[in-house]
């Protein structure tokens, strides 16, 4: 006998969920007066009664007892992976194996069990998933494809796959693994923002951050970049970027900029903002409402101080490299207006003079003195002119300009859209409270698009419902189909079992460095390759896991900070680390301004890296030299 999944339908807990992507409910339940559902294997090796046992429970959050009767049946599934010295008992001719399924719940509950001997082992199935990964990436940096078609091809494979081993979900299971709550919210989001872009708002704002960078390129990225992780730390990442990408792009295209940069600055900083506190993304929120984390001392204040010096440094990392990287400002512009291009020509002729007088006399000498002058004047009047600063003159006129041009065109709409919008961020806020969380912030945000639409009473919804960003949402789903079937097949498992295996390898002396270097890198790395979420919950078990391990000795906190900046950094690494970089991404292209696989990874990639190595330095000063912890 080898490894099984047991499938369990039944009325069980839906809320330990997070925009789809779910918590590990042995951990994650805030409510401890809730009710659990127990399944644990026993072994019997001489046919008595007497069984013993084996492996961990798999233990299920069951909805309230007032609900157990009428509730709908939610399916789930988990795996139990036999070891060899449990096989070897198995084989023997009296040994029974069974399964103990109890409750602490005051009353009868109704189950459907599901038994699926497993025929693929977690090696087979890792390595099959990280060939349909391959060929997903493969796909995407080819780009002969549309991504959406691609992550459509390589979810149809992987669901195959698990059909031919026999493990094959059914429609529900999918259709819980396209995250609707995540697929309503970017939707519902999309709808206010085009019906808040027919107010002008966003050229308006994009004239005010004209006004307050002084037409200045660099000031005018630092102030988008920090805005934006500071929105992030309390807004959700998805809904950071939906807010600031388009006017990051209008502002861009005033200035005459290439806005793929800005928007990739942007992605970055949106992502490294969700860290600083547990409501700013789904990685912080997963972190910082596991129950076994927060019995632990992890509270929202802890959170931010062990938080706050990551962040500070990985924001100035980033700065530093996006000014290095663009360090010729030629590359951040669309193209070059015709006063600079005069300027070069000028600045030819100028040297070209220069060049042609010999040095032959006194008179010689100063002529060429007064031509190197004239050089060196025109060339510092360019570096001005590229650094966006020009005379007041042509500031103030082409402010002016901009005034002029884009004003608000519906100040009626505008209030009634900006209010729609306050409403949904308001009630964001209010659900980050654990025990206010009523609703997912799917149906938040539906709500106040319904509201507003009432509001509003267009006739043209058929025209607006056009206008959605339908292939993101399509990207979405069936890569969110196919990161769910890579990790039944047993990749992330493998990479949990790896990382354990080789922390428990180390001297005890080390071992508290060595597990934070190996979380960091290998949730970071598996973040920028897999969705950061589901890492990011599968990174949770194996931290809680060690920890629970006396014998291994490693504090709890260190570990946790090393996850969250691991999964929260890791997911810039690719176009596809984060769900913030797809909607970024879209919407710049919505604009007419393709943001390509490779484009992004060779910018991205090697500031991310950079930032996980910081990471890593920090981490080890804070609570290997200093014990912070």
């Amino acid at each position: 006998m080898g490894d099984f999944r047991l499938k369990l339908l039944g009325a069980f807990d839906t809320s330990s969920q997070l925009l789809g992507q779910q918590r590990n409910e042995t951990e994650s339940e805030s409510e401890p007066h809730r009710a659990h559902l127990f399944v644990q294997p026993q072994l019997s090796l001489n046919r008595s009664k007497e069984f013993q046992d084996i492996l961990a429970p798999w233990q299920l959050t069951l909805v309230n007892e007032e609900q157990l009767l009428h509730a709908p049946a939610v399916p789930r599934n988990h795996t139990f992976q036999l070891t060899a010295e449990l096989q070897e008992l198995l084989s023997r001719p009296a040994s029974q194996m069974r399964l103990h399924i109890y409750s602490d719940a005051g009353q009868e509950l109704a189950l459907e069990l599901s038994y699926n001997p497993l025929i693929v082992n977690n090696r087979t199935g890792s390595i099959l998933a990280g060939i349909i990964l391959l060929l997903f990436y493969g796909l995407l940096v080819w780009e002969q494809l549309d991504r959406p078609f691609a992550a459509m091809i390589c979810a149809v494979l992987s669901v195959t796959a698990l059909a031919v081993f026999q493990d094959r979900p059914n429609m529900e299971e999918i259709k819980q693994w396209m995250d609707m709550e995540l697929l309503t919210l970017v939707f519902c989001m999309m709808l206010l923002i085009l019906i808040l872009t027919e107010t002008g708002v966003f050229d308006y704002l994009a004239v005010v951050c004209f006004e307050i960078s002084g037409g200045k390129i660099w000031p005018m990225i630092y102030s988008l970049c920090l805005a934006t992780c500071l929105v992030s730390s309390v807004l959700d990442n998805m809904t950071t970027v939906l807010l600031l990408t388009p006017v990051a792009i209008r502002l861009c295209e005033v200035m005459q900029l290439d806005p793929l940069p800005v928007v990739m600055g942007i992605i970055v900083h949106a992502n490294i903002g969700g860290a600083l506190t547990p409501i700013g993304d789904p990685i912080s929120i997963i972190v910082g409402t596991n129950h076994f984390i927060v019995e632990n001392g992890v509270n929202f204040l802890t959170f931010v101080a062990h938080m706050l010096p990551g962040v500070l440094l990985a924001v100035l990392q980033s700065c530093a490299y996006l000014r290095l990287y663009y360090r010729n400002i030629e590359e951040l512009r669309l193209n070059e207006p015709k006063e600079l291009a005069e300027l070069r020509r000028e600045i030819r002729v100028w040297q070209r003079a220069l060049n042609a007088i010999a040095v032959s006399s006194k008179d010689a000498q100063l002529v060429r003195g007064t031509l190197h002058g004239k050089v060196k004047h025109l060339k510092r009047t360019l570096r001005r002119k590229q650094r966006g600063v020009g005379s007041t003159e042509i500031y103030a006129s082409t402010l002016d300009e901009l005034k002029q041009k884009y004003p608000i065109k519906n100040k009626k709409l505008l209030l009634q859209s900006t209010g729609a919008l306050l409403f949904v961020i308001v009630c964001f806020l209010v659900q980050s409270v654990p025990h206010w969380r009523t609703l997912p912030l799917g149906w938040v945000a539906l709500l106040g698009v319904i509201l507003l639409l009432i509001v509003l009473d267009r006739d043209d919804m058929e025209h607006l419902i056009h206008r959605i960003e339908w292939t993101t949402l399509l990207f979405f789903g069936a890569m969110f189909v196919m990161m769910e079937c890579v990790e039944r097949l047993g990749l992330l498992v493998s990479i949990a079992e790896l990382t354990e295996h080789v922390i428990l390898a180390v001297q005890p002396g080390h071992r508290l460095a060595v597990a934070l270097a190996m979380i960091l890198w290998i949730t970071a790395l598996a973040s920028a390759v897999l969705d950061s979420i589901p890492v990011a919950a599968m990174m949770v078990k194996l931290v809680t896991s060690l920890v629970a391990k006396s014998s291994l000795g490693l504090p709890m906190q260190p570990l946790i900070w090393a996850l969250t900046l691991g999964a929260s950094l890791g997911g810039n690494g690719t176009l596809y680390g984060a769900s913030a970089n797809v909607i970024a991404a879209g919407i710049a292209e919505q604009h007419g301004y393709k943001l390509s696989f490779t484009r992004y990874l060779k910018t991205v990639l090697p500031m991310m890296l950079g930032q996980i190595a910081l990471m890593t330095i920090y981490l080890l000063l804070a609570h290997v030299v200093f014990s912070w912890h």
